[in-house]
């Protein structure tokens, strides 16, 4: 009794290794969404290569969400019916158009099933099964065994806005708008707002750049004082998380000229890097006083400006600096009575003769 026993815990495990050629594979394996991607299909192929069987009865390709408990079947091939969808198929699968192709051909047989890759969100994670039964001589009934693997989709972060921009005026805040001229020393605070993603570990990052500086290319800003960057936790959503950061940052004379923040991420998903970002905010710091600033022409020469001085009326003899204070009127008055007194002796003589 007990050597029977042994001998078929024996074969059981000869069974269970010798079966090696099922394989589950899914091509991508993983896929981005929430952007373009050049993924049209996605494929699951359920096959074996014959590996120490004695012929297959069917291959079937199951899928169970990470949501669910159990798999449910998609498709099956059999010896019997052939190619078929299994009558339960999901409502989402049907909707992405698949195509079923397969043939079992002796020991050896491949299932295929083909989708639209363009239609793929992040609820089509799963677990995909290939499940194969056969037969093997001199075992009395029909054996199984399955392969998994696992498809995963992966929400690339998006929707990077900077929601608030403040500053504070004598303890109160205000909103600022784009262009804002402010004093030096004023505080501003910039809060940004997006969806990270599938990865909640992702931080926001700012970067800074000067208008009209040597460059207007952004670099990353990194505050002397951490506590000048606040990351917020990671909030789950459906899909992704959302996450928010703020900035604060002091006025400097140096900002005269204008200077520009924005938030963003750099993620390296699949074979690429993705790097959204919002669009910047910018702010000028304004002159000493609180004014801006203000365009003087140069001086002449010497120092002083040049003056436009009108002609003199005719008949005047007076120096511009004797008609000061009221002597030009005098000396013109005395001017007058000569000239009266001399016509009338000019008259006299006249009329004398």
């Amino acid at each position: 009794m007990h050597k029977r026993l042994t001998i078929v815990c024996l074969m059981q495990l000869i069974i269970r290794f010798s079966v090696e050629g099922v394989s589950m594979l899914i091509t991508p394996s993983a896929m981005a969404v929430g952007s373009a991607s050049s993924v049209t299909r996605l494929e699951l192929r359920c096959s074996s290569d014959g590996t120490s069987n004695n012929g297959i009865y069917s291959l079937e390709i199951s899928r169970r969400r990470f949501t669910e408990m159990g798999f449910s079947s998609l498709v099956v091939l059999d010896v019997l019916h052939g190619i078929r969808q299994d009558p339960t198929i999901p409502a989402d699968i049907l909707a992405k158009s698949p195509n079923i192709t397969g043939g079992l051909v002796g020991t050896s047989g491949t299932l295929t099933l083909t989708m639209d890759g363009g239609s793929i969100t992040c609820n089509d994670q799963a677990e995909f099964k290939c499940e194969m039964t056969y037969k093997i001589a001199g075992v009395t009934g029909s054996q199984t065994v399955l392969e998994s693997n696992n498809f995963t989709v992966i929400t690339v972060p998006s929707d990077f806005r900077i929601t608030d921009a403040l500053y504070e005026d004598k303890g109160v805040q205000l909103q600022l708008t784009n262009d804002s001229k402010l004093n030096v020393g004023t505080r501003i605070t910039y809060r940004c707002s997006a969806n990270i993603g599938s990865d909640s570990s992702l931080a926001i990052v700012w970067e800074r750049s000067s208008i009209l500086g040597a460059s207007t290319d952004f670099t990353a800003y990194s505050p002397t004082v951490t506590t000048d960057i606040v990351q917020d936790p990671p909030v789950q959503g459906s899909c992704s998380y959302t996450r928010t950061s703020t900035m604060y940052y002091n006025m400097t004379s140096m900002d005269d000229d204008g200077i520009l923040f924005r938030c963003k991420v750099r993620v390296y998903i699949g074979n690429q890097w993705y790097d959204p970002k919002s669009n910047p905010r910018r702010t000028f710091a304004a002159s000493p006083g609180g004014t801006t600033k203000k365009t003087v022409k140069p001086a002449s020469p010497g120092g002083t400006t040049k003056k436009t001085v009108k002609p003199a009326p005719p008949c005047a003899t007076t120096s511009a600096t004797a008609q000061k204070g009221g002597t030009g009127k005098l000396a013109s008055h005395s001017v007058m009575v000569f000239i009266l007194s001399l016509h009338q002796s000019i008259l006299r003589r006249f009329t004398d003769g």
